[in-house]
């Protein structure tokens, strides 16, 4: 069973669907460390999620969602053993006006919750988690679109 992540639920993109056949999706595996997991989300809901809204309300990143596994119903010594998966998509247009703002945006985030600065969080990230990442294109054919958007 999974749910989604709390404030990390920019599924689709601002300005429409005609965005989605040149979005490039980025998606993230990630097994956190079961002892770190509470501190690991809890860092992705108040900073992560905060860091990418910022971005795609100034239409700069076209998705940004996360996704956790609360339980597993069935499983084998075959399955893999993550416990998050990130979706972040951008057209190519979006990735290269971000990437001055990214910095920013985390910076910000970091210094509104007072604590550690945005490197030290990001830091924090590589003792609680792996992640694995691909990047892949929309199936458009396989892609299918409400009438109402």
């Amino acid at each position: 069973r999974a749910r989604p992540q709390p404030s990390i639920d920019m599924v689709y993109p601002i300005s429409g669907t005609a965005r989605e056949a040149r979005m490039l999706q980025f998606i993230e595996y990630v097994f956190s460390d079961p002892s770190e997991r509470d501190d690991y989300y809890q860092c992705q809901y108040e900073f992560s999620g905060p860091a990418m809204r910022r971005l795609y309300e100034r239409n700069l990143c076209g998705r940004f969602m996360g996704v956790e596994i609360g339980e597993r119903l069935y499983g084998d010594d075959s399955m893999p053993l993550w416990d998050v998966v990130h979706l972040a998509g951008f057209t190519p247009a979006q990735m290269l006006l971000s990437v001055p703002y990214f910095k920013k945006a985390f910076r910000d985030a970091a210094e509104s919750l007072g604590g550690p600065s945005a490197k030290e969080k990001i830091a924090k990230w590589e003792q609680q988690r792996e992640k694995h990442q691909i990047r892949v294109r929309q199936n458009m054919p396989a892609t299918i679109v409400a009438a109402s958007l």
